[in-house]
């Protein structure tokens, strides 16, 4: 169910925007290019032009190496969150940028210089999404934090950046390996030492501050580093250097492939905008870009024209998961052309920025054949659990006094008693999995009426034997077992198998649309299979034993007869997803066992 729970996972990680402002009373012309995100796992940093880089600060922060190894892909680690020697794994590209642990700090350069060594060999941080990992914002912390944000103007030796900040990075890298006493071995003239050891005494002065002040346990670390970072920008930038700067910030991102990704962006840009300024920050652009206007508008576009993923796809699987489309207002979609397309219109959409980029990576998602059968296999246990229920239950009251009269000769269950246990099952999925996203198991407006045309289809197949009558009403002729028999039965086995089983499957599989292509779908086989078996099986609820079909003629009738439950059923599953709604399921399935009473009680 890993899927489910990443799709519609109540602690999802939203963030949300937080531009802090300069406190400083100079005026500042460098415009602000960091930004916090504040989330549910605590503040996180991000620069504009590097938005695929989250830096978090978290106070205590420390894992061991192994730990750290086994960490996600595109890692770093700072200054001693990880405990151990510095090392370098580049086929996971996880990094350890430290000098106190495992390694002789006397010959050991200091994180902020392993950081600016990595950038000058070209590590290569405008592809896909990278995280860094700090516990403490010194200055050797902030400056590698500052060399990884800004490392598309530090890759080459000859910009205007990379000389005014490699000084410092130098100067910082001995004062914090090696202690103030050896700051003269970097040799730098009297001028250029004098100068730049005045930017690091006014780069320090506000740690030294809160130090003093016995404070420093207590700031915010990302407000902090976001504070210094704006200054060693004005250290090193001009006004005319980022004169062009556009505010845009990464805030989600799902990797479909090895190759292609979809990332949500927000900013002040439009769509083709965005694309251009993509171009100068990223060696290869996301697959799909979308850009996020307000809180529930979205536009999406292709971002590689090449790539074989198309939009479309996307479209029919945000169509399933976002509860504003229905078919209250079957425009109301999203959708476009092949190229670029968006949320739905008068609405948008009910969906947030990370539910979109991993239902993106759903619909490519293609699990394998081993997959495929372990999902069979669970969906058909929970269709046969009122069984199983049942037959466990039938042998508690066989030796308890309490629940014998529940007991029916020979060896049964009352079908109330039966019908009870497929309430109690679909109370527990209930609760797990359909009331946190109920659109998604059918219960939604039906789109249009072309899915009628099945219903006609679907009611000749169970007027042949597609649907099951308990013997019970026939003995007991009342309104109680009318109810539970031709209503209460009837709608808990469609929502059992039509809503939930066929809704699970919707999250590994395509399916049919309201006016997509025609085709049998997975979702829709497997309900067909498992609703057939389990309606093969129901009169063992009475009899436990092959004493079910009592001779040989009545389980030639009911073998007879699967075959019309089948496509009964795969009727039903077509209705199901035609309409994209569980309720014109459960109208065909109730009136046709209504009409089942009418007939017997006007022919009898």
């Amino acid at each position: 169910m890993n899927i489910v729970k990443q799709i519609f996972n109540k602690n999802v990680k939203n963030f949300q925007l937080n531009i802090q402002k300069n406190q400083d009373d100079r005026t500042f012309k460098i415009p602000d290019r960091y930004r916090i995100k504040k989330g549910t796992e605590g503040d996180v940093l991000t620069c504009v032009e590097a938005p695929n880089i989250t830096v978090k600060i978290q106070r205590g922060f420390v894992v061991s190496l192994n730990e750290a190894k086994r960490f996600p892909e595109r890692s770093i680690f700072l200054d001693g969150a990880a405990r151990g020697e510095p090392f370098l794994d580049n086929e996971r590209q996880i990094y350890n940028l430290d000098h106190h642990e495992g390694c002789e700090r006397t010959f050991t350069l200091s994180t902020c210089e392993q950081a600016i060594i990595l950038v000058r060999k070209g590590l290569n941080l405008k592809e896909k999404n990278w995280t860094i990992y700090a516990n403490e914002p010194d200055l050797d912390t902030i400056l590698a934090i500052w060399v990884f944000l800004n490392h598309i103007h530090l890759s080459s030796g000859d910009s205007k950046q990379y000389k005014k900040i490699i000084p410092l990075i130098r100067m910082e890298g001995v004062i914090d390996a090696l202690g103030l006493e050896l700051i003269d071995i970097i040799a730098f003239p009297s001028n250029l030492f004098k100068e730049t050891k005045n930017k690091i005494d006014k780069l320090r002065e506000e740690e030294e501050k809160i130090k003093k002040e016995g404070l420093w346990n207590t700031i915010n670390f990302a407000e902090y580093t976001h504070r210094i970072l704006n200054k060693i920008d004005h250290l090193a930038f001009e006004a005319e250097d980022i004169q062009h700067l556009r505010s845009v910030v990464e805030i989600a991102r799902a990797e479909i492939t090895d190759e292609d990704s979809v990332v949500v962006f927000e900013g002040d840009l439009g769509i083709y905008e965005l694309e251009e300024y993509l171009n100068k920050i990223y060696n290869k652009k996301p697959t799909f870009v979308i850009l996020r206007k307000d809180k529930n508008t979205y536009t999406i576009r292709k971002g590689d024209m090449f790539s074989p993923l198309n939009l479309e796809k996307i479209y029919e699987r945000l169509n399933i998961f976002d509860k504003n489309v229905n078919g209250k207002i079957k425009e109301n979609r999203w959708g476009g052309s092949s190229q670029i397309g968006g949320s739905p219109r008068l609405t948008g959409t009910a969906l947030t920025p990370n539910q979109i980029v991993e239902i993106c990576k759903n619909a490519y998602y293609e699990p394998d054949k081993g997959e495929i059968f372990r999902i069979f296999i669970r969906s058909f246990f929970i269709g046969i659990i009122p069984h199983l229920l049942s037959w466990i239950f039938i042998f508690i009251a066989l030796f308890s006094s309490y629940f014998h009269h529940l007991v029916i000769y020979p060896m049964g269950i009352k079908i109330d008693v039966f019908y009870y246990f497929f309430l109690l099952a679909l109370v527990y999925y209930f609760y797990k999995y359909i009331i946190h996203s109920m659109h998604v198991f059918g219960f939604r407006y039906p789109v249009g009426f072309k899915w009628l045309r099945w219903v006609v289809v679907s009611i000749f197949f169970g007027i042949m034997g597609g649907i099951w009558i308990p013997y019970e009403f026939f003995l007991n002729k009342n309104f109680y077992y009318f109810l539970v028999s031709f209503i209460f039965g009837p709608v808990l086995t469609s929502i059992l198998y039509f809503s939930y089983i066929h809704g699970i499957m919707i999250f590994y599989f395509p399916i049919q649309r309201y006016e997509g292509n025609f085709f049998l779908s997975k979702p829709s086989l497997f309900t067909s299979i498992i609703y057939t078996i389990a309606t093969f099986i129901i009169p063992f609820y009475q009899f436990p034993f092959f004493a079910a079909y009592n001779d040989i003629t009545s389980l030639w009738y009911a073998l007879l007869k699967m075959p019309f439950i089948f496509f009964y059923a795969l009727f039903l599953c077509f209705i199901r997803e035609r309409s994209e709604s569980i309720y014109p399921v459960i109208f065909t399935h109730l009136t046709l066992h209504i009409l089942f009473v009418i007939f017997y009680l006007f022919f009898k």
